[in-house]
C-alpha cells in the first residue's frame, strides 16, 4: 500500500515538474523572442485601424497569479494617425506608463482567451472632437460611434471571455475638448477599482472610484469647479428577465452625500423604481435641486446647517408619461452671506415635498414649501408656499414677517 502511494505521488510530482517547465521554456522562449513579439503585436493592432499604437517593453510573469499568466505592457501610446505619431511633438490620444492584463492559462492553452484581471498605471487620456463634430478617437478607430455594423453571422461566437475580478486605474489624467460647442471636461483619477462579470445570462459590474474635477464648462456650470468626487457603486443586469439591479450605491461630492438602490425593468414598457436620500451641509444641494440659478461665488455659506432629501422614481418609461418623482426635504438652520450687499441671511429652515407628476407637460408638477423661517438684519420672515401646474401656474403664498 505504501508502495503505491509512492508511486502515485512520484507520477503527481513528475506531472506538476512537467507543467511547470514547459511554462518556464514558454517564458524563456518568449523573452528571447521578445523584441520580435512586440513588434508582431504592435503590427497587428495597427492593421486593424488607422490609428498608430507605439509600445515600449512587453513583460511575461507567468507565476504572479497562478495557475493565471500576466502580461505587462510598458510606455504605451495611441496616436489618431501615423503622421501624430511619426512627430515627437504631438500628443497621443492615450499614453500609460503601465498596462497589466491577467490571462487564463487553461483557456489559452484551449485556443481562447480569458481576462480576469487589468491594470492601468500612469498617464493619460486626451479626447478631443472637431468642428465637424467627428472626434479624434473615431479618426483613429475607423468608424463613428453609433453607426450600426453588419455582423459577421458566418463566424464562430467569440472565444474572448471576460470574467474581470478586478480593473484598476492609478494617477490617470483624463480631457475632452468639444469645439463644436467651446465645452471641456478636466478630470483627475486617484484610484479606481472596478469589476465585471459576464457569465451565464448575467453582468454584474461594481465600482469604487475617486477623483478629482479640475475644471468643467457645460452650459451653466462654472469653469473651475474643484471638486472631489467618490462613488461606490454596483449594478446586476438579468438579461433573461431584462431586468438591471442597481445595488445600493454612493455618490459623495465635495460634503454632498447621495445614496441610491432599486430596479429598472427593461420590458417592451421599461419601468423605473429607484430610492433615493441625499445631505449636505450648505448650499450646494439647493444650487442642484433649482438648476444653478444660485450663484455660488457670490454667496458664502455662515453656520452650520443642513439639508435633507428622500424619495422616490418610479413609473413607466415612453407612452407619453414620465417616471413620477416624489421628493420629500427638511432645511435646518441654514445661513448665508450675499457678498454684493454684505447681507446675511440666518436661520433658514423649512420643509418641504415636490412631484413633476405624470405628465410630460408638468401639469401635474406640485411644490409644497411649508414652515418657511429665516431672519434678517431686520427681523424675521415665516411663510408657507404652493405651486400647482407649470403650464398654468396657480401660486398660494402664506407671509407673516
Amino acid at each position: 500500500m505504501g508502495k503505491r502511494k509512492f508511486r502515485f505521488l512520484r507520477i503527481v510530482g513528475w506531472i506538476a515538474f512537467g507543467i511547470v517547465s514547459l511554462i518556464l521554456i514558454l517564458t524563456l522562449v518568449f523573452y528571447l523572442g521578445r523584441d520580435y513579439f512586440v513588434r508582431r503585436a504592435v503590427s497587428y493592432l495597427n492593421e486593424q485601424q488607422p490609428g498608430k499604437v507605439q509600445m515600449g517593453q512587453m513583460n511575461l510573469i507567468p507565476f504572479l497569479h497562478f495557475p493565471n499568466v500576466s502580461l505587462h505592457l510598458e510606455d504605451v501610446r495611441f496616436y489618431e494617425n501615423e503622421v501624430q505619431a511619426g512627430n515627437p511633438d504631438s500628443d497621443p490620444i492615450l499614453s500609460l506608463k503601465e498596462i497589466a492584463v491577467t490571462l487564463d492559462l487553461v483557456q489559452l492553452v484551449k485556443g481562447g482567451v480569458m481576462l480576469s484581471e487589468a491594470k492601468l498605471k500612469d498617464g493619460f487620456i486626451h479626447m478631443e472632437i472637431y468642428e465637424d463634430s467627428v472626434s479624434n478617437l473615431e479618426h483613429a478607430l475607423g468608424f463613428r460611434f453609433g453607426d450600426e455594423t453588419e455582423k459577421d453571422t458566418s463566424q464562430n461566437k467569440s472565444t474572448l471571455a471576460i470574467d474581470l475580478d478586478k480593473i484598476e486605474l492609478n494617477n490617470l489624467r483624463a480631457r475632452m475638448d468639444n469645439r463644436v460647442t467651446d465645452e471641456y471636461l478636466d478630470l483627475e483619477v486617484g484610484e479606481l477599482k472596478s469589476s465585471f462579470s459576464s457569465l451565464a445570462g448575467k453582468i454584474q459590474a461594481s465600482i469604487e472610484v475617486d477623483m478629482y474635477i479640475n475644471m468643467v464648462k457645460y452650459q451653466t456650470i462654472n469653469d473651475q469647479v474643484d471638486k472631489q468626487i467618490t462613488l461606490k457603486g454596483s449594478i446586476l443586469m438579468d438579461s433573461e428577465r431584462k431586468m438591471l439591479e442597481v445595488q445600493p450605491s454612493s455618490l459623495n461630492v465635495s460634503g454632498l452625500d447621495f445614496e441610491t438602490w432599486g430596479t429598472l425593468d427593461l420590458q417592451s414598457t421599461p419601468r423605473i423604481d429607484l430610492a433615493f436620500n441625499a445631505t449636505n451641509e450648505g448650499l450646494e444641494l439647493l444650487n442642484y435641486l433649482f438648476m444653478g440659478i444660485l450663484d455660488l461665488d457670490d454667496i458664502e455659506q455662515i453656520g452650520g446647517g443642513s439639508i435633507h432629501l428622500n424619495g422616490t422614481v418610479q413609473g413607466n418609461l415612453g407612452e407619453g408619461q414620465l417616471p413620477v418623482i416624489r421628493v420629500n426635504g427638511e432645511a435646518r438652520e441654514l445661513g448665508f452671506n450675499i457678498k454684493a450687499v454684505n447681507r446675511e441671511v440666518t436661520d433658514i429652515s423649512f420643509r418641504l415635498f415636490a412631484t413633476n407628476g405624470r405628465k410630460q407637460d408638468l401639469s401635474e408638477a406640485h411644490l409644497d414649501v411649508q414652515g418657511f423661517t429665516a431672519r434678517f438684519p431686520e427681523g424675521n420672515i415665516y411663510a408657507n408656499l404652493s405651486i400647482d401646474n407649470i403650464i398654468s401656474p396657480e401660486l398660494n403664498v402664506e407671509i407673516d414677517s
